[in-house]
């Protein structure tokens, strides 16, 4: 009682209640808190019992020893938490949004990842159409189609494959499985093409078919020597390299093939659809008629039975029946005339985004429109036959699709569950099917296998996100609950003083801590549902696929527990700070808290475990075997996801080692900052600030620390992001070369020696290159030595002694090649920097006669160095058979010109991982390889023209010079070139890169927001604990608004020297990632700083740093300074 007297004279003093108001007779006690407003303690005279309003009765143990029931107690601490809340509104705010923004974002993010895949499935729809399975029958079989309606038999369970003794093919029941039942048919062609526009009389029929194969009085025509003779007289060269893409509408429309396609249902029999760059190519819009030669030797074994069951026996050559009736070449063509129904722009996943020229046709129509347009000299009855038969019996290919739901297969972020799952059910189809007799291809899956390692650290920087999210708002619940600690240390005091025990004052706190939380949880997981219902229309509009609306199991999950653990990780350190504290600290409210020197006094006696040596040893120790055991084990099993996850772990130690290294440099910032930015301030003004900066700099380390890893985190994330878009980019940039190229679509020999599909048309080529405005200069590359030459199989390169060979692909180049392709690719190893000319030019240089380019992995593999002779090996093949001889291999002697490390188009690499590499000869070198009927530099067969524009060239230009190029290729007789656009894949890119640009948008504002709510809590309480210094000052005369501006300079030094601190950190491990994202992919991926950015959010952290001072100082001077004073 003597205590509780001193605290009456020092606080304010009981007062007796009487009888008749309370029954049980009690004392009330009103109590000073530090917001002024008084709180009642009541004292039962009887049980000896306090009662604080602010923690009821129940709370507090009975002096007699006994306590009131557990349900009191929880409820006395649910009543302490509301009424903490009424009288820290602000404070309590900061923490519920907190937790909020956490639950919320964990919820939605952890939603995202699971369908993040989305956009990386599309992308790969988008690069190689809609397709899972693509099954077509080997070629080891002999046989060009598949029955269509058998293989439905057997995949939807109406009948299975059954090898019998004889080796015959039976079929017998099965059981029904819908899984497999998505498929269609289809052909895909390569065909000649032409415009009815291009005919030279307007007057013909095209549906008649006399002008077509026969010579007529006006055009005289040879079809017995040129099967196309009659047709290109009176209508011009047909042009090659186009496809034809035969398919069944409605079933590629119930399989999901081509959903975004603008055109749906089935096509007329006669009509087709075209892609825009054929309408451009042939000169045929919408309406007009567009001639389409399908030859019968693409219908194969079918054109041998139609024969066979008419006329009763086929030879080999498909001409003569039985020996007397003769099938002449020109008989075995078709000239189809199609009216275009449709011109549309973009596949959208019907077919492979890289092909050009395609043509539509309905497939249930394909035979009756053959039959109709076959030589007027063919019976009849050849004709019903072929017209009426089932052309599902005769499929070129087969397409299954995955069930409705289908993207749930591609739903991980780790390939290889996505890949055991596609290929579990492709497995079943083909094991159905009879696997030994069928080619089979998975598109969608091979092209996702190419992004494997993006949407691998896409996944991983997403949990990265989580775990810094989580970070930061456990980090600010620790701020709050040390701002509401500090603040009601006399409150503590007083229930510590009447008998509350330390296992009550944790669970009180930790009552107060979840207040934050479980409101948090409830409200955010229901916000987040809404933003799911939102995330999927966005989904929908960019991917056109459907997601599930709603959270899943695992989110709810992950975002309870986050919501859950964070008060009790946040409230430790505040709850053993409270309990650290001395009765009579806790009561003595006459010293000021702020403490600006401490002294710390170890016991040597002390038994307790160190806490900070513990977790160093402990960190060292799970590093250490992270690095010794799990970094081997990861390679040896090729175990990717583990790999990256120790990378990112060691990013994430890197990460807040760094900053851990900062803090220790943190004054020396603020002082920089404060003296070297604040010049125009007086003396004071300036100490103060830093005396304010060194009193308050333990609370102030929290803010720190989350600003600074929040600016060092969304560095890192946009740098490592753009790293990755920008490595998928530069690949598919050095593939191509150049912005455009014209490619021959196949360079391979054929059994006379000869070459098929060469660019020829030259000087076509050049004449238009030559007169237009927009190219400045274009280059040639040959086609491989391999290809030119038909005795030749392999070449290699190997040392004098033949100790070590290596394969390569040897190709000649125009001297000006390096300059014309994307400069940024080329990496020079070694080279004669004393010769005054390009390494291209080098070649044909007196010097580089004789030498040729290679990659620099033969330094040290084959032991190379400048100018060292090696010999080119050629691995032959029996002239007359092609098949290999006894001697094996012929050499020649070159010398080593350059050793490259990387270059556009070309495959160079200093690595041995890089298997395939190249070997570059000037082309008059290239003759002495090509010895065989290629005499002299202008034959030389040429396979890629690269073309240099001038910088200013607009897309439109492009895009023309494109459209040129294909007619001008059109004009090449027997040609199949292509012109290949570097930016075709740029779309689907652009369509990823705007969903994680709108989701790293979104996970930044969130960073800021929590960094943001740390700073107003810490300035809010480095204001309030200086009351009486703020009143003092107001009474010796400083004004107002230098007492603001002290505030405002001390928010913004502190936010200034956390995002100096953040900008190095983020910056040091970007660049780390950079570095590890080239040395994978050997690409010169650049590293480039987010300035923008960085200006961003340094600027708005410091628009928000005013904001979170100006508010607590003003509102406190609006008192007078005795009002400040007694306050």
């Amino acid at each position: 009682m003597e205590r509780l007297r001193h605290v009456r004279r020092r606080q304010s003093g009981y007062r007796k209640v009487g009888a008749n108001s309370d029954p049980s007779q009690s004392l009330e006690l009103a109590v000073n808190t530090e917001d002024s407003s008084p709180q009642v303690m009541h004292i039962d005279e009887e049980d000896d019992e306090f009662e604080d309003e602010t923690c009821s009765t129940a709370s507090l143990k009975r002096r007699a020893g006994r306590q009131l029931p557990k349900k009191g107690v929880a409820v006395s601490y649910v009543q302490f938490a509301i009424n903490e809340m009424r009288q820290n509104t602000c404070v309590y705010l900061l923490g519920f949004f907190s937790c909020f923004l956490v639950v919320f974002t964990v919820a939605l993010l952890v939603s995202l990842l699971s369908h993040s895949p989305v956009v990386f499935m599309r992308l790969a729809e988008l690069i190689r159409a809609e397709t899972d399975l693509i099954v077509d029958a080997g070629d080891w079989t002999g046989h060009s189609f598949l029955n269509y309606t058998f293989i439905t038999e057997v995949v939807d369970g109406v009948a299975e494959v059954n090898v019998s003794v004889d080796g015959a093919l039976h079929a017998r029941p099965s059981i029904a499985e819908e899984k497999y039942s998505y498929s269609t048919p289809r052909h895909w062609w390569s065909v000649k093409i032409t415009g009815s526009g291009n005919c030279k009389r307007k007057d013909l029929d095209p549906y008649e078919l006399g002008w077509k194969f026969l010579p007529t009085a006006e055009h005289h025509c040879h079809p017995e020597r040129n099967p196309e003779d009659c047709f290109k007289s009176n209508c011009g060269s047909l042009r090659s390299a186009n496809k034809l893409l035969v398919l069944d509408s409605e079933r590629e429309e119930r399989i999901s093939l081509g959903r975004e396609f603008p055109e749906q249902g089935k096509i007329p029999k006669g009509h087709c659809r075209i892609s825009s760059d054929l309408s451009v190519y042939s000169g045929v819009h919408v309406g007009g008629i567009l001639y389409v030669e399908i030859p019968i030797s693409l219908l194969g074994d079918l054109w041998n039975s139609t024969i066979e069951s008419y006329y009763g026996y086929v030879d080999e050559d498909l001409r003569h029946v039985n020996g007397t009736q003769s099938f002449p070449k020109p008989w075995l063509n078709t000239y189809i005339p199609f009216v275009v129904d449709t011109v549309f722009s973009s596949p959208e996943g019907k077919y492979p985004i890289g092909e050009e020229r395609v043509v539509m046709i309905e497939y249930e129509t394909l035979f009756e429109v053959m039959a109709e347009n076959l030589h007027p000299d063919i019976e009849q009855p050849l004709r019903t036959t072929l017209g009426s038969m089932n052309p599902y019996h005769y499929a070129s290919q087969v397409v299954f699709n995955l069930p409705p739901s289908r993207y749930d297969f591609y739903m991980s972020s780790n390939f290889d569950d996505t890949k055991f799952k596609v290929l579990e059910w492709t497995n079943g189809i083909l094991y159905k099917l009879g696997f030994q007799s069928l080619n089979s291809h998975v598109p969608v899956l091979d092209s996702l296998s190419d992004f494997q390692w993006f949407t691998l650290f896409l996944g991983l920087i997403l949990n990265i996100i989580i775990f810094i999210l989580l970070f930061l708002s456990v980090l600010l619940i620790y701020s709050l609950m040390m701002v509401s600690v500090e603040s009601k240390t006399f409150q503590l005091g007083i229930l510590r003083m009447v008998g509350m025990k330390r296992r009550e004052i944790v669970q009180l706190l930790l009552t107060q801590s979840f207040s934050y939380s479980v409101p948090s949880v409830i409200l955010g997981l229901f916000f987040a549902f809404l933003g799911s219902i939102f995330v999927s229309v966005y989904f929908k509009s960019l991917t056109s696929m459907e997601i599930d609306v709603g959270l899943s199991a695992t989110a709810v999950f992950a975002a309870s527990f986050l919501g859950l653990l964070i008060p009790i990780l946040g409230g430790i350190l505040p709850i053993r700070n409270a309990l650290a504290q001395s009765l009579r600290d806790c009561l003595d409210m006459d010293r000021n808290k702020t403490t600006a020197v401490e002294i710390v006094i170890d016991r040597s006696e002390n038994d307790s475990l160190p806490a900070i040596p513990l977790l160093i040893g402990s960190s060292f120790v799970v590093f250490g075997f992270m690095i010794y055991y799990l970094l081997p084990l990861s390679l040896l099993s090729l175990n990717l996801t583990l790999l990256i996850n120790m990378f990112v772990m060691l990013l994430i130690l890197m990460l807040f080692g760094l900053v851990l290294l900062s803090i220790n440099f943190q004054h020396i910032v603020e002082k920089l900052i404060v003296y070297g930015g604040l010049f125009w301030e007086n003396a004071a003004v300036k100490d103060l600030v830093l005396k304010n900066l060194i009193a308050h700099r333990r609370r102030n380390r929290m803010t720190t620390i989350m600003y600074a890893i929040s600016l060092a985190f969304i560095i890192f994330i946009v740098v490592t992001y753009d790293v990755q878009i920008t490595s998928v980019v530069y690949e598919n940039n050095k593939w191509h070369g150049t912005p455009l190229r014209v490619s021959s679509n196949g360079n391979w020999r054929n059994n006379e020696g000869g070459i098929m599909h060469a660019l020829s048309n030259k000087k076509g080529y050049e004449d238009y290159l030559r007169n237009s405005s927009v190219v400045s200069d274009w280059a040639w590359i040959s086609t491989s030595v391999t290809s030119m030459a038909a005795v030749v199989d392999i070449t290699r390169i190997t040392t004098i002694g033949h100790v070590f060979r290596h394969r390569n692909w040897m190709y000649g180049i125009s001297p000006n090649v390096f300059s014309v392709c994307f400069p940024g690719f080329l990496y020079v190893n070694a080279y004669h920097d004393d010769i005054p000319m390009g390494i291209g030019q080098q070649l044909y240089s007196v010097d580089g006669s004789g030498g040729l380019i290679v990659g620099s992995l033969y330094v040290d593999n084959l032991g190379l160095s400048l100018d060292d002779e090696m010999l080119v090996e050629e691995w032959l093949l029996d002239k007359d058979t092609l098949a290999t001889t006894k001697t094996g291999s012929r050499f020649f002697r070159h010398h080593v010109l350059a050793f490259l490390d990387s270059a556009a188009y070309f495959l160079f690499s200093k690595f041995p991982t890089q298997t395939r590499q190249d070997s570059l000869f000037a082309f008059p070198d290239l003759l002495e390889l090509i010895d065989f009927g290629i005499l002299s530099v202008d034959d030389i067969p040429l396979s890629v023209l690269h073309i240099e524009f001038v910088p200013d060239a607009t897309k439109d230009q492009l895009d023309q010079v494109k459209r040129d190029l294909n007619k001008v290729g059109g004009e090449d007789p027997g040609a199949s070139a292509s012109v290949r656009d570097s930016r075709t894949n740029d779309e689907p890119i652009e369509k990823a890169n705007i969903a994680m640009t709108f989701f790293f948008a979104f996970t930044i504002v969130l960073a800021m927001a929590i960094s943001f709510f740390s700073l107003v809590a810490s300035m809010f309480t480095n204001i309030h604990e200086q009351t009486k210094e703020i009143g003092i000052l107001r009474s010796i005369g400083m004004p107002k608004f230098r007492l603001i501006r002290i505030y405002i300079y001390e928010a913004f030094t502190l936010v200034l020297s956390a995002s100096t601190l953040g900008l190095v950190i983020g910056t040091l491990v970007g660049w780390t990632v950079s570095l590890q994202r080239v040395l994978f992919t050997q690409l010169p991926v650049p590293f480039r700083f987010p300035w923008l950015m960085f200006v961003m959010v340094f600027v708005t952290s410091t628009i928000l740093a005013v904001f979170a001072s100006w508010g607590p100082v003003t509102r406190l001077l609006r008192k007078q300074p005795v009002a400040i004073l007694r306050s």
